[in-house]
Formats: structure tokens, C-alpha cells, sequence
């Protein structure tokens, strides 16, 4: 298990990173966070269960709020999902 868990984060990071899409950024983000999940998993004790609720939680804040980021800094008609769109210059 703990394999996976290492191929599981090493795959998802490298992907997000070559990724010019934010929306797409943040799924493979996702998954290398299913990585950091699958380590308190092999733990398999008490503090591993803890550890997995309280990352749940407050992962699943802060990806609804990435997202949300990401759709309010769309403008009309527009999306605003490349990276490049975050560049801090305005045209």
C-alpha cells in the first residue's frame, strides 16, 4: 500500500505541474493528495484515523475554495482557467 501511496503522489504532483489549465492543476493536485491520505492509511492506527478526517475536512475547504477562486476571477464570458490568465497583467 505504502507503494501506491508514493506512486500515487509522485504521478499526480509531476502531472499538475505540467499542467497549463488551473482547473486541471487542481484535479491531479487531487490525486497526490490521495497519496498523503493513502500514508495515514498504512499507518493503521488511531492517530492514522484521526489524521485522515482532519485532512478531509480541511482539504475539502480548501479545494472548494481554490475553485471558487477560480470561477470568481472568470469575467463575462470569459473563464480565466490558464495559468497565463494569473499573470498579473492587465490588456
Amino acid at each position: 500500500m505504502w507503494v501506491l501511496a508514493v506512486a500515487t503522489m509522485t504521478v499526480g504532483n509531476l502531472v499538475a505541474i505540467s499542467q497549463t489549465n488551473v482547473k486541471r492543476m487542481l484535479a491531479y493536485s487531487s490525486i497526490a493528495h490521495a497519496g498523503y491520505l493513502l500514508v495515514a492509511f498504512v499507518a493503521g492506527n488511531k492517530l492514522g484515523v484521526s489524521g485522515i478526517l482532519f485532512y478531509l475536512m480541511t482539504y475539502a475547504f480548501m479545494n472548494i475554495g481554490a475553485f471558487t477562486c477560480v470561477i470568481l476571477a472568470g469575467k463575462k464570458g470569459e473563464e480565466n482557467t490558464l495559468i497565463t490568465d494569473y499573470a498579473g497583467t492587465r490588456v
